[in-house]
């Protein structure tokens, strides 16, 4: 496993971690992905995508 932080900031993505919550939204232009520790749904350019 890798840090997903390190992939996307040097694919030049915007990375933001909200502890909190426990979530990563990854941004670049106008696409993105919210992915939330411990779910198996992620969110894509505001479409639920399960595996």
């Amino acid at each position: 496993m890798i840090p997903i932080r390190v992939v996307a900031e040097n694919l030049k993505f915007n990375v933001n971690w909200d502890k909190r919550a426990q979530n990563v939204h990854i941004q670049q232009g106008s696409k993105a992905i919210s992915l939330t520790v411990g779910k198996t749904e992620a969110f894509v350019e505001n479409n639920t995508v399960t595996p």
